[in-house]
């Protein structure tokens, strides 16, 4: 009696007479066709043989488990190991390459490569480049560190010039100075964190005073044409307004 199986075998009353071999279906094998070949496995609930389907170029063999999965090589995943697993991209004919991020990042894009959701203040394809208003340090080295740059004062971007150690503001606003622009320039004073104009009334000669006022209460420095005050807005001891309210003259003279 042959006892084929009657799932795996193509017939199940015929065997070799001399090995008892039954003649198997393709995916079947055992003598009595009762198991399921290299690169199949059994389906649940009955007793046929399914493909493994394994993807020759990330698995690392054909044999699959009784759940259908299959055994993937580093770097590659999915139940036929046929995507890249995160951190790595480029499913090719030999396997998955792994993401260039510059330990900013874990994942990339599976199909470029190009790093997503870059970490510690990072941007760029392969999170290389600190973000805007931040600059690569070099104590800790590469880390990117927030510029001193305030954007009411600055551009807010920054860099470190070469054979220094501290960042300077790329660019002051009007009003501003200093590498960090935390300073007021000339012909401003500081009111409030804020750098201000001087208010001096025409009265003062910025190339006699370059400070035009003092960068603390903006109290003006210098007044020129006779004049006196905070502003300069006085005319000083012995002079009065001209009949136009312009310029000071001196009392008595018309």
């Amino acid at each position: 009696l042959c006892n084929c199986s009657a799932a795996g075998s193509a017939s199940a009353a015929e065997c070799n007479g001399t090995t008892g071999q039954c003649p198997c279906l393709h995916g079947y094998a055992g003598l009595r066709c009762e198991s399921c070949a290299e690169g199949f496995y059994p389906e649940r609930g009955s007793q046929r043989c399914r493909p493994c389907g394994c993807s020759p170029a990330g698995s690392s063999s054909a044999q699959c488990d009784d759940s259908g999965k299959c055994q993937c090589k580093v770097g590659v995943t999915d139940l036929k190991c046929d995507r890249c697993s995160d951190g790595y991209y480029r499913f090719n004919e030999t396997t998955c390459e792994p993401c260039q991020c510059n330990n900013h990042s874990k994942t990339c894009d599976s199909l470029t490569g190009t790093c997503l959701h870059c970490q510690e203040n990072t941007e760029g394809n392969h999170c290389e480049l600190c973000k805007e208003g931040f600059y690569r340090s070099t104590h800790p080295a590469h880390a990117c560190h927030r510029c001193p740059c305030s954007t009411v004062a600055s551009t807010g971007t920054c860099r470190i010039q070469p054979g220094e150690t501290a960042p300077r503001c790329d660019k002051c606003k009007t009003g501003y100075t200093g590498p960090n622009c935390n300073q007021c320039d000339n012909g401003y004073y500081n009111s409030d964190s804020i750098c201000v104009r001087c208010k001096c009334n025409g009265n003062v000669d910025p190339a006699r005073s370059p400070s035009v006022c003092k960068p603390d209460s903006g109290e003006c420095i210098g007044c020129l044409y006779h004049t006196a005050g905070f502003h300069c807005e006085e005319c000083e001891d012995g002079y009065v307004r001209d009949p136009e309210g312009t310029n000071c003259t001196q009392k008595g003279k018309t």
